[in-house]
């Protein structure tokens, strides 16, 4: 004698196994963000465009975002379709827009720059204390007189 499988049970494993297996599922974005070292970077806004619900990637640069922000403004699930990710981590990184196609669960990986401080720039010169004046000294020149 044999244990048979109800035929609904059957079909409901199979299909659950195919669209795990085809990325099919709710569209959604599922990503880690990470610095041009493969070090995770905490904190980082990750919003699309068209506009979705922004989101901040955990202690291990992991984010997932499945709503978008219609201009009603009432967050609906998030169409598959063409998409613009954009993240950032201010003040230390380089905002980032990637294109990416949004079919079933999409998984992607962001890499920030570290910004470079700008060398070229005028620094300003730092005040020079004034030295105390002594018992009969001018007073110093006033510039532009």
């Amino acid at each position: 004698m044999y244990l048979r499988t109800p035929p609904t049970l059957l079909t409901a494993a199979l299909l659950a196994l195919t669209l795990v297996a085809c990325g099919g599922g709710p569209p959604r974005i599922v990503g880690v963000v990470l610095d041009e070292d493969g070090v995770p970077i905490h904190k980082a806004e990750v919003e699309t465009d068209p506009p979705s619900d922004p989101e901040l990637s955990d202690e291990k640069g992991r984010f997932f975002i499945d709503r978008v922000l219609p201009p009603d403004g009432a967050p609906q699930p998030l169409p598959g379709g063409d998409y613009t990710l954009i993240v950032n981590k201010r003040p230390d990184y380089e905002t980032t827009r990637q294109p990416i196609e949004v079919d079933g669960e999409t998984e992607v990986t962001v890499r920030l720059k570290k910004k470079v401080a700008d060398i070229g720039a005028p620094v300003a010169p730092e005040p020079t204390p004034e030295k105390p004046r002594g018992p009969g000294e001018p007073d110093p020149p006033v510039s532009g007189q």
